[in-house]
Parts: structure tokens; C-alpha cells; sequence
């Protein structure tokens, strides 16, 4: 009478096995990050994020009302997944420079993230708390590759790596080969988040508004 219950467990179970995905490490190691005068490093204690482009809606998003931790998406509603929170060291690996140095374990792909995905970093030079919401006229800086830094140490370009790796991320501008197009401006803090539009603030007025004269027809009631 039990063959009929673990003849169907062993089904699931032949079902589940094969959508389960071990996590995946990434050192990532960003030297030479810098404020927006592109000269002046971002110094200690700063807050980057490791971010997964799912795809969906391929592109960069406005970090513009984004909570900096893990699983959180940029500007709250995007696809753009943050996998990795880091705050700056003033030396990364002995370059004497001041960026991003973490090894992120436990990446788990599930959902819309998969090996394969885009990756992308960003730096905020005035935040230097992990968990805050970035605000609106924020400088942020921004850099992704399609190719291999081999000369900084990356065995990965700016994908998401095969399910189970260990991968290094490594990109350091004084070390980039001669005419790979990578320059300062590349890792310069020149965005600067999105300011909400008018038609918010009149929305908010409106509600605001509304509410006013609803608590006086209350009172005169």
C-alpha cells in the first residue's frame, strides 16, 4: 500500500533535483574608484553594490530610491537584483588605492537570476550606510565589461558565472592593458540619481491637500 506514496515521492524528488542550484563566490576587487572630480579617491568606509541585470528589462536603472542590501532591486520595482553590498577599503589588495574588496559567497541563483545574467558595480561616495535608501541628486558611480580583465587578475567578465564557481572580478585601472578604452572617467562618481518628477510632488500636494479638507469638514461637521 506505501509503493503507490514513495513511487510519487521519488518523482518529486526527480522533479526538484534538477531546478536546484548550488550558490556561486565572487571576489570582486575594485581599485581606483573615484569621486566626481575623477581625481580624489572615494576613501574608506563607502558603500558599493554588486548588481544582476535578470534581463527582463535589460539596461542600467537609476539607483534613485533603492534600499542598499542584498535582494533588494534598484529603484525598488526594477529587476536589476543587488547580489553583493561592500563597503570601501582605502587599500585594495595592496594597490594603495581606495575601492571595493569582498568576497561574496552564497549567491543563489533562483527566479529570474541565472548564470549568464549581466553584472554591474556601483559606488555611492557619500553613503556609508549599509541599509539606507538613496535619495534623489545622490552621485553614484558606475562600471560593467563585456570583456575579461586577465591583466587585474578577473577570470570572469561582468557575468554572472556557471552554477557552483568560484570566480575573481578584478578590475584596477592602473593595470589595465594599454588601449583597452578603460579611463578614468570610467571609474569617475559622475551619475547623479533621478530628482522625482513635478507631476509627483503635485500628486503628493494633492493628497495632502485633500486630506486638509477632509479633517475640516470633519470638525465642521
Amino acid at each position: 500500500m506505501r509503493l503507490p506514496f514513495f513511487a510519487s515521492l521519488i518523482a518529486a524528488i526527480g522533479v526538484i533535483l534538477p531546478t536546484m542550484q548550488a550558490s556561486v563566490s565572487i571576489n570582486a576587487q575594485f581599485a581606483q574608484l573615484f569621486q566626481s572630480d575623477g581625481i580624489t579617491g572615494i576613501g574608506a568606509g563607502k558603500i558599493g553594490i554588486l548588481v544582476a541585470d535578470e534581463g527582463l528589462t535589460p539596461g542600467i536603472v537609476d539607483p534613485y530610491n533603492t534600499v542598499l542590501s542584498v535582494g533588494s532591486f534598484l529603484g525598488g520595482t526594477s529587476d536589476d537584483l543587488i547580489i553583493g553590498v561592500v563597503t570601501s577599503t582605502a587599500n585594495v589588495s595592496g594597490t594603495g588605492a581606495s575601492g571595493l574588496q569582498q568576497t561574496f559567497t552564497s549567491i543563489n541563483y533562483s527566479g529570474n537570476f541565472d548564470a549568464g545574467d549581466k553584472l554591474y558595480v556601483l559606488w555611492f561616495p557619500t553613503v556609508a550606510t549599509v541599509g539606507a535608501t538613496v535619495g534623489s541628486g545622490i552621485s553614484y558611480g558606475i562600471y560593467r565589461s563585456d570583456a575579461v580583465n586577465t591583466a587585474s587578475g578577473s577570470d570572469i567578465a561582468f557575468f554572472a558565472p556557471s552554477d557552483g564557481s568560484s570566480s575573481v572580478l578584478a578590475v584596477y585601472l592602473n593595470s589595465i592593458a594599454s588601449g583597452s578604452g578603460v579611463t578614468n572617467a570610467d571609474f569617475t562618481a559622475s551619475h547623479i540619481t533621478a530628482v522625482p518628477e513635478p507631476s509627483t510632488y503635485g500628486l503628493l500636494g494633492a493628497g495632502a491637500l485633500i486630506l486638509v479638507l477632509f479633517r475640516t469638514r470633519n470638525r465642521l461637521c
